[in-house]
């Protein structure tokens, strides 16, 4: 069995771990290592057109065939519909051959003739997607394009699904180093980067088959992967030399390794996180930028109260829906639903609670969230606000991913005036 059969299997197997058990696909696909990139591909386009996959496939089925062969299908019928640098013949032959031992022959049959009338009909079935209501075409749940056509507007919301069914392009911070002459070494070794236009000083922007690890620079710290949008909360903190600073949800860590370069070699960082897997990865990246001396990695929930330190700043980047990074988070778009959004409120709220009195007075509390929706940003923090007299509103920030270019979040600050 080829290469190309494996990767194909290999995506099959984590679509149908996630259709069927709600795994998350990137956790998945850290243990890929072979044809990486393909593989994500593969995963990430059926977790963002499922929708419109699903469209396709009942055009051709009375009803919806087993997790496992869905999964086989979806794969192929992506390929087909999406990926133009495919040939259709190995889309078809490649993918029904991956499907040897996970399916039955009669099964391996059905997704050979249903492949290859996809493969036929291709852009009778593009164009009869896209004349679906939105929901179908753009492969969003309703209840999300609801709400974001009351915030956006119509054309909002068709810019935000169209850029969270786009590639996801990789984004690196440069630390502490020119990025023009750090774009002119990657030159050098055939690897095309840019500044990025959202913030240019320090972030740049490279193309899609990139292996961050064999990147230049990468033992030696010379840059973080991180989105520009991280930077924001940070920027709300102001000047953190000196400072005492407590990450509370600190998983993956971009936003902790931030934080300690702002510090200039003075200060301490507190990272904490309640998943070890997760602190354990932002551990290695602490090592590599050369950070173990500042940074304290604890493993905790930060709702826990009894903080026996106290901090001069407090960043809280709170668990959300994760509405403003769907183009990265594919499979989130449809775990939304109103039992989960009010979940989150009751935590987020918690966390406010929780950390926010191991803020000293005068220190700076910072609520930041990778969410677009009103309530788990703006709404949330200045309802927290108007509960706790004793801290006082700064500013806040936000984004929009079509206009801006970058993930969406928002973020507030708030001092404390009292202990």
């Amino acid at each position: 069995m080829s290469r190309l059969i494996n990767t194909r299997g290999v995506a099959a197997a984590i679509v149908n771990n996630w259709l069927s058990k709600g795994m998350f696909p990137d956790r998945m696909l850290d243990s890929v290592h072979d044809d990486r990139a393909f593989v994500a591909e593969l995963v990430y386009g059926v977790a963002k057109q499922r929708r419109g996959l699903e469209w396709v496939l009942d055009r051709y089925c009375e009803r919806r065939p087993s997790r496992k062969l869905l999964s086989v299908l979806m794969v192929g019928m992506y390929q087909l519909l999406y990926m133009d640098g495919t040939a259709r013949y190995a889309a078809v032959n490649e993918t029904m051959n991956a499907a040897s031992g996970s399916v039955s022959e009669v099964e391996k049959k059905f997704v050979n003739a249903v492949l290859r009338r996809v493969a036929g009909e291709r852009e009778s079935l593009l164009r009869g997607l896209m004349a679906e209501e939105p929901g179908i075409a753009q492969s969003h749940p309703d209840i999300l394009l609801s709400r974001w056509v009351d915030a956006f507007g119509a054309d909002g919301t068709r810019a935000l699904c169209e850029w969270n069914n786009g590639r996801p392009q990789l984004t690196l911070r440069i630390r502490e180093h020119d990025v023009g002459t750090y774009v002119a070494r990657l030159a050098e070794v055939g690897i095309k980067g840019e500044p990025h236009p959202f913030r240019p000083s320090d972030f740049i922007v490279l193309g899609g088959g990139v292996n961050v690890v064999e990147l230049p620079g990468y033992a030696e710290g010379l840059f973080t992967v991180q989105d520009p949008s991280t930077a924001i909360a940070v920027d709300l903190m102001g000047d953190l030399r000196g400072c005492s600073v407590l990450d509370a949800c600190a998983a993956p860590g971009g936003k902790t390794l931030l934080l300690a370069d702002r510090m200039k070699g003075h200060g301490r960082v507190v990272a904490m996180d309640a998943d070890a897997g997760r602190l354990a990865r932002l551990e290695s990246n602490v090592q590599r930028v050369g950070h173990s001396a500042m940074v304290e990695l604890r493993c905790g929930d930060a709702r826990a109260s009894g903080y026996v330190d106290k901090f001069d700043a407090i960043l809280l980047d709170v668990p959300c829906s994760n509405t403003g990074v769907l183009r990265r988070r594919a499979d989130a778009r449809w775990r939304f639903t109103k039992e989960r959004q009010a979940d989150l409120l009751i935590l987020q709220r918690a966390l406010l609670d929780s950390a926010s009195v191991a803020l000293k007075p005068g220190g700076m509390l910072v609520y930041s969230t990778c969410s677009l929706e009103h309530d788990e940003g703006g709404a949330r923090f200045h309802g927290w606000l108007a509960d706790n007299a004793g801290f006082r509103f700064i500013d806040e920030r936000r984004t929009f991913p079509p206009v801006d270019s970058v993930d969406g979040i928002y973020a507030g600050s708030a001092m404390r005036l009292s202990g």
